[in-house]
């Protein structure tokens, strides 16, 4: 248990501040010490303005603007173009067009994008009320002006579709290919707000690196000029990728997480976002048996893993991809989208291995994964089966590991025969006994999250899913929901504690002092792999300490 360091009423200014976008733990306490310090010039005031905010704030029923009116005042300046629309995501996308420019139009705020995978589609947001705000007449053109995201793009698809109706009757639009203009203006906005003013020498070394280095290797693989320099046309780099490490700058560990996959576990396995992928996956199971039936056949990779693959990369095909690829006469050009990080398709293959996997299933003549579904599902089979799926095994199951085993057997270097792991008195969670074809097998000890959280028994097939994307929580994730789909709804057995939550800087710490004392955590990069999960459970049980095999707050202090 963490020491106390003060009053309840503190632990809680400090918890709230947390909460706060851009506040961390550490960043919460800083601030809570300087408005206490501060008590009567910032507190107190504070606290009086966040009362009559809370007293007086709406929302805006005809825009869903924040405002202590309702309508709002931008919807009842009469000094506004009431005939232009701009349609935007969030408040904060409002508020940053206003102060950047004096736009004189009014605005719809849609409250977020569409992301199946995270429950969240059209009844969710303010779109019905936007159709119907338009079906009234006086607006006369719509600017959709959403972040260009794959969840971004999704939702100016999807918003279009449903005003397409309505632009006969005179509104029109503009957007993504034809909404060109909405993307520039957000664009732009964005440049202004948070662009580095080193931005533009990196500009020029880009463009000088794209001639000097990129355009030889590209002509040696058979690339024409043509197509490169169309390819690059109007290309900047984008200064705004997360971790990004700018020219002359040295790399540093991020304070947070930003990638799902090695956040908090329960975030990961919100029930939500597993019954997205797992009653999508059923409907596209019974909508496509045929086919599925004919993969597994020949590839021997069950349905319902290239199914759970397919749901959590793009929903079903319901992420369109906004960037353009090009050459080789694979797919049209308009056709051969990608994500930012150059994912292509359904089903998010990187371009070598587009040329590698992706297959023509349904026999058009070409590997088509951004249209065809046949195409998407069999190259995902063709992809495991490329780094070793064994036909006829399946990917784990949940276990109960007992004290006596310690957490640090844990590792793909640390198989055992399952018969072994089973003398040890390791149980399946089910009480199910194991196969017996299975007992003489391999199986390999995971504790993602050491003894806070589910354990299991997995085969050689769990880091195979694992090749698509490098992490335990991705395989767990694909492993589970495929069992959902083919087996019916079921939840862990064993719930996940309150861990992942430390920032990265302070897990970077704790390897680097376990690497100080001889252990291998595999890399201080701040994620507790396997290698660090069961170093922490050998330097716990070597000082006398029980073995949790994950970090903690007390132990980063501990090791600092």
């Amino acid at each position: 248990m963490s020491k106390r360091i003060a009053g309840p009423e503190i632990e809680r200014l400090i918890q709230l501040l947390a909460k706060v976008p851009g506040l961390g733990p550490r960043s919460a306490r800083r601030a809570a010490l300087h408005l206490i310090k501060k008590k009567e010039q910032l507190l107190e005031p504070l606290a009086a303005a966040m009362g009559e905010a809370v007293d007086k704030v709406r929302i805006c029923s005809t825009c869903g603007n924040v405002d202590t009116s309702d309508p709002c005042m931008i919807c009842t300046d009469p000094r506004r173009d009431a005939g232009t629309l701009i349609v935007v995501e969030d408040v904060s996308d409002l508020w940053a067009l206003e102060r950047a420019a004096a736009m004189n139009v009014r605005y719809h705020v849609l409250g977020g994008t569409l992301s199946p995978l995270d429950g969240i589609g059209p009844d969710q947001l303010n779109i019905r009320s936007l159709v119907d705000r338009i079906a009234g007449g006086e607006v006369k053109e719509v600017i959709l002006a959403v972040n260009a995201t794959v969840e971004g793009q999704t939702t100016a698809h999807y918003v279009t579709d449903q005003l397409s109706g309505r632009t006969e009757r005179g509104a029109t639009e503009r957007g993504f290919s034809k909404y060109s203009l909405a993307f520039l203006l957000l664009a732009i906005f964005s440049l202004i707000l948070t662009t580095p003013t080193h931005a533009a020498p990196i500009d020029d070394q880009f463009q000088a690196w794209l001639q000097t280095d990129l355009w030889p290797e590209a002509k040696s693989k058979g690339i024409s000029k043509k197509t490169f320099d169309e390819a690059f046309l109007g290309v900047k780099p984008n200064l705004k990728l997360p971790d990004l490490v700018l020219p002359g700058e040295k790399p540093t560990t991020p304070e947070k997480q930003h990638q799902a996959e090695f956040g908090p576990p329960a975030n990961y396995f919100a029930e939500k976002i597993i019954r997205a992928v797992t009653t999508g996956g059923r409907a596209q199971e019974s909508a496509n048996s045929r086919v599925l039936g004919l993969i597994e056949k020949r590839y021997g990779v069950p349905g319902e893993i290239v199914l759970a693959i397919w749901g959590r990369e793009t929903g079903f095909g319901a992420a369109k991809m906004p960037y353009d690829i090009v050459e080789r006469g694979l797919a049209p050009v308009n056709a051969m989208k990608s994500s930012w990080a150059g994912a292509l398709g359904q089903p998010q293959f990187m371009p070598t291995s587009f040329l590698k996997h992706a297959v023509d299933f349904d026999g058009d003549g070409r590997p088509d994964i951004w249209n065809s579904t046949p195409d998407v599902l069999a190259s995902i089979a063709n992809y495991l089966v490329h780094y070793g799926w064994v036909r006829g095994r399946g990917w784990g199951v949940e276990v109960t590991v007992p004290a006596s085993v310690s957490c640090a057997l844990e590792g793909p270097d640390q198989g055992k025969k399952i018969s072994d792991w089973v003398a040890m008195g390791i149980r399946r969670a089910d009480n199910k006994a194991f196969q017996a074809s299975e007992l003489k097998a391999e199986g390999l000890l995971l504790m993602p999250a050491g003894r806070s959280g589910p354990a299991f028994i997995v085969t050689p097939n769990f880091y195979v899913i694992k090749q698509y994307n490098n992490s335990d929580l991705y395989g767990l994730f694909i492993g589970h929901a495929a069992d959902r789909i083919a087996k019916g709804d079921a939840t862990f057995a064993g719930g996940w504690g309150p861990v992942g939550d430390l920032h990265r800087s302070d897990i970077a710490a704790l390897q680097r002092a376990l690497e100080a004392k001889g252990y291998d955590v595999g890399s201080a990069d701040g994620l507790p792999g396997f290698k660090t999960r069961r170093s922490i459970g050998i330097w716990q049980a070597k000082n006398g300490k029980p073995a949790t095999c994950f970090p903690d707050a007390g132990l980063v202090a501990q090791l600092k």
